[in-house]
């Protein structure tokens, strides 16, 4: 595959966004609908500046680093923000600086409202890897590579399914 660049998006990818609202909010996600986001994102607003205490999913960072060690500065962060009115405008620093802390300062991030992912398709190189299904298939429908994340190794798979070569597994 000729990359044009790979995207690598956020929560429940690299940080284990789902674990760590359990295990620091005590609510458990399940499914989409209005109220349990207004529950969701009252409890890390409360909670504050969530992504200083959020882990990464074991085996992602490394998954990551060996993509990135074969294709440079074309690896990327392409993660979401919550609308503006759910009022945590801090959100995208805190990724950055969670980024930064996990895999270094030279990582691109690229902090979008989740509707804006699809205009990073540029050609059937673009690629996404994300664990959200619509993120995917909007993705694919724009003319990209979309890759559902389910975990490292199916999705290091995945990857070289397609063309991506990403070394072996540390």
């Amino acid at each position: 595959m000729d990359v044009e660049r790979i995207y690598f998006d956020m929560d429940d990818v690299l940080v284990d966004f789902t674990g760590g609202v359990r295990e620091f909010c005590g609510i458990e996600i399940r499914g989409k609908n209005a109220v349990g986001d207004d529950i969701l994102f009252e409890s890390i607003r409360r909670l504050g500046n969530y992504y200083q205490r959020a882990k990464p999913i074991p085996g992602s960072l490394e998954l990551f680093n060996d993509v990135r060690e074969r294709y440079g500065n074309k690896v990327e962060i392409l993660t979401a923000v919550p609308k503006p009115s759910r009022n945590l405008p801090s959100l995208g620093d805190d990724k950055i600086d969670w980024v930064k802390r996990y895999l270094g300062g030279e990582v691109a991030v690229n902090i979008v409202l989740r509707r804006e992912k699809v205009g990073f398709v540029r050609n059937r190189g673009s690629v996404l890897i994300d664990d959200n299904a619509g993120n995917i298939k909007e993705w694919n429908e724009a003319g990209g590579t979309g890759v559902f994340f389910t975990n490292p190794s199916s999705t290091r798979m995945s990857l070289e399914r397609i063309g991506i070569d990403c070394g072996t597994p540390r």
